[in-house]
């Protein structure tokens, strides 16, 4: 095997020729579509978290955005009806002891939860708090 120096191609020339993983032609931005959702969920029930390949069957989506949409709202395990009293007691004093760690929240306490609906519930009772 040829050693990097030995190779008459610059650095940047030997990573440019490294495959990378195929993209969607176009990547949409902004809001998501029903038929997009509905593809994700085929993909993730398909391809599990593997986000490029999950993404590759979405089309229209990147990895990233992909993981992001799933973890966020897609997800079947997610609660997404209104917050109880109950929760809003446990997540502030879970804000005094771990800060701003959302993830760690819905990981460990509030599982049903997406770490961005904590976030956004903290901030719904702060601004709250602040007007009262």
């Amino acid at each position: 095997m040829a050693r990097l120096s030995d190779s008459p191609h610059s650095p940047n020339q030997v990573s440019d020729a490294t495959p990378s993983p195929p993209r969607p032609t176009t990547v949409n931005t902004g809001m998501w579509s029903t038929p997009e959702d509905e593809r994700l969920r085929e993909a993730v029930a398909r391809h599990g978290t593997r986000w490029v390949s999950v993404a590759a069957d979405v089309g229209t989506r990147n990895g990233e955005q992909c993981a992001k949409r799933w973890n966020d709202y897609v997800n079947p395990d997610l609660d997404h009806s209104p917050w109880s009293a109950d929760e809003d007691r446990i997540l502030l004093p879970l804000v005094a002891l771990y800060g701003h760690n959302w993830k760690l929240m819905a990981q460990n306490f509030l599982q049903a939860r997406a770490p961005l609906s904590i976030k956004n519930r903290y901030s719904l009772l702060m601004r709250r708090q602040k007007r009262q």
